[in-house]
């Protein structure tokens, strides 16, 4: 598979010209020789006719489906499709507020697109939400929650941060029955498009997904695709250039640039290698008494309290032995493998956890889930008039905020949301001081 990006980078990088264009650093230095901008033949990615259009085909040939590049992450493409999906040029239905049904579990570009759209999240009950993952959606509540009428589309998160996957494949036939689409949150699952079977949304009937490429496959960070269907690929650039930049970074598109040559190789192979060598560690784990949170193939979330230790905890002991993880937290420990990693690096992971004698269990003091009670919409909220509360003292007030504990970015309440004795107790878990609310 061709890189065309990535070779024009490479080859204007050699031939040392006098850059009298952007960056301003001239090309000088290790990475920076290869950070151009939007010189000719360098293409334009808001309207893309050469370099960047030939990369992006190879991409779609690889999801077969119509997939578009950002530079922004998924955090950007969540924007843009759920634009894509409520709007997408049509314009709203006379006098109607847009509705979206969502999982709890979702990041919080959820809520700045509800603000910036001007849409209502409805969503779904998540009796075992815990501001990490939980409450995945099922086909029976997506069509208990439809049955009613009223949305307009259904936006899932899967994977979720701690490896938990929906079954995609039902909550879109139950979609479909419906008449509304189903957007995925796939952040985390850029790479089960290359698993056999597929895992991917898109190959499991989903209307559009984004999926991170730099959080599971070879690519700079925030490298990210936006899949979607054909019926909203010809307004798809417009919704990304809506939310987007004007200067991509030529970096990350000749990293995903690269990546097409690597996924259309050996990798699928790799990866199931990869797969089955975790599937082992985790039946080694769980028959030495660990207990392990998701299903993503990928990703390893050990829920370590009832062996007596703390995700903190061994995240320190694991960074001791030169191995640092992805999220951590009194009640979870996050990894992320890939082929990348190695079979020896995997099995020496799993020795160390499994050194590690059974200790008096340590009770889960997590808040736990309440239902989203909201007292005003989510764009009045968040550019309404605010004043920060010391969190004791939030109870009874609106939350107006929208930055949440990184990772995971998951909101422990919602933008407009009530705030009860029970959200405090949820914030302050989260170590939250103070927080932002609607002013009186």
């Amino acid at each position: 598979m061709t890189t065309p990006i990535a070779d024009f980078v490479s080859e204007y990088a050699e031939k040392h010209t006098v850059r009298l264009h952007m960056p301003g650093h001239k090309g000088v230095g290790a990475a920076e020789r290869f950070d151009i901008t939007e010189i000719d033949g360098a293409d334009e990615l808001c309207r893309p006719e050469g370099i960047i259009l030939e990369s992006e085909r190879n991409a779609s040939a690889l999801f077969s489906c119509p997939t578009f590049y950002s530079t922004e992450g998924s955090s950007h493409c969540v924007r843009a499709m759920l634009y894509l999906a409520l709007y997408g040029g049509r314009g709203p239905a006379e006098g109607s507020k847009k509705r979206v049904l969502a999982s709890r579990a979702v990041h919080a570009s959820f809520i700045s697109a509800a603000a910036l759209t001007d849409f209502e999240p409805v969503f779904l009950p998540a009796d075992d939400f815990d501001g990490f993952g939980g409450g995945v959606p099922t086909p029976a509540a997506v069509r208990a929650a439809l049955s009613g009428g009223g949305c307009d589309a259904v936006f899932v998160t899967s994977p979720d941060y701690v490896g938990s996957m929906c079954d995609v494949a039902g909550i879109s036939a139950v979609c479909r029955e419906y008449g509304v689409p189903l957007l995925v949150d796939c952040a985390h699952g850029a790479y089960l498009n290359f698993l056999d079977p597929k895992l991917h949304p898109m190959a499991l009937g989903a209307a559009m997904c984004c999926s991170s490429a730099h959080k599971t496959l070879p690519v700079l960070t925030p490298g990210a695709y936006l899949h979607v269907s054909e019926e909203y690929a010809g307004m798809a650039r417009e919704a990304l250039f809506m939310f987007g930049t004007s200067s991509p970074s030529y970096l990350i598109l000749s990293s995903l640039d690269r990546a097409n040559a690597l996924l259309s190789g050996d990798y699928p192979e790799l990866l199931t290698n990869c797969c089955q060598q975790l599937a082992l560690m985790r039946w080694e784990l769980e028959l030495a008494g660990w207990s392990l949170a998701g299903d993503e193939p990928l990703k390893l979330t050990v829920a370590p309290l009832g062996r007596g230790y703390t995700g903190d905890g061994l995240y320190s002991y694991l960074a001791s032995n030169g191995v640092v993880c992805e999220l951590h937290s009194k009640k979870y420990l996050t990894m992320l493998f890939n082929p990348y990693i190695g079979e020896n690096e995997i099995n020496r992971v799993g020795r160390l956890l499994s050194s590690l004698p059974a200790k008096e269990k340590i009770p889960d003091d997590t808040p736990g889930s309440e239902p989203v009670i909201m007292a005003s919409g989510v764009r009045e909220t968040m550019f309404g008039k605010k004043e920060t509360v010391p969190v004791e003292e939030s109870a009874g007030r609106v939350f107006a905020g929208l930055v949440t504990p990184c990772p995971p970015c998951v909101p422990p309440v919602i933008c407009g949301q009530l705030l009860t004795e029970h959200s405090v107790r949820l914030l302050k878990y989260f170590g939250m001081r103070s927080v932002i609310v609607a002013a009186r």
